[in-house]
């Protein structure tokens, strides 16, 4: 059921083979709104309410310095900040399942569930963000998403920016994350030269997680 409340919506439309011809699935997540972005007059959320709803840690990487957040079409997220030198910006977005709300039109069938939902997520997004819907990508072995990411499911890729988003780098790395019956997050990495920030990019991999299981 979709929450009663004003939100910022986060809507994704795909469409998808069920071995029945093709089906149409609208996906959106709603987001309680609290405060405003500087200079952007959109609401945020509570980012402490969604990274508890959400079971995820951000990065404590010591040479990142947390920034505004910037509307972005593509991916609207709540978490943004960049090194010092600005060679490296990343987003973070949270997307606890709880906030999801399915329309799916299929009269052969129910709505997917949305722990199976994420693969297809991961792939609009990266056609949407890719310049040519270009871009080389990975799934990671199961136990490896769960080693490293504290995951069910963990994706990533790399592509050349298009320019339906907000931002001047040129290039990003999505990395996508799913704990079962807990949240999608997205984390989205900007640069412009991706050798000069291989090591700082890889020293903020390390940090992104899930909370443990208990």
């Amino acid at each position: 059921m979709r929450r009663a409340f004003k939100a910022q919506s986060d809507r994704r439309t795909a469409i998808v083979g069920n071995g029945l011809g093709l089906c149409l699935i609208i996906i959106s997540i709603c987001i309680p709104a609290s405060g405003l972005a500087a200079g952007t007059g959109q609401e945020q959320p509570d980012l402490t309410k969604l990274l508890q709803e959400s079971q995820f840690l951000l990065p404590r990487h010591t040479d990142l310095r947390v920034k505004a957040i910037a509307a972005d079409p593509v991916l609207p997220y709540q978490w943004r900040a960049r090194t010092r030198n600005h060679e490296l910006e990343v987003r973070v977005a949270l997307r606890p399942l709880d906030r999801l709300h399915i329309e799916y039109d299929d009269p052969h069938g129910g709505a997917p569930q949305p722990n199976h939902l994420f693969p297809l997520m991961f792939q609009k997004l990266l056609e949407l963000m890719s310049r040519n819907a270009s871009s080389i990508d990975r799934v990671y072995p199961r136990q490896q998403a769960k080693e490293k990411f504290k995951a069910d499911w963990a994706g990533a890729g790399i592509f050349d920016v298009s320019s339906n988003m907000n931002t001047d780098y040129q290039q990003g790395f999505l990395l996508a994350l799913h704990k079962n019956d807990v949240a999608d997050v997205y984390v989205l990495l900007l640069f412009d030269h991706a050798k000069k920030i291989k090591a700082q990019l890889q020293r903020i991999l390390n940090e992104l997680n899930f909370y443990p299981d208990s």
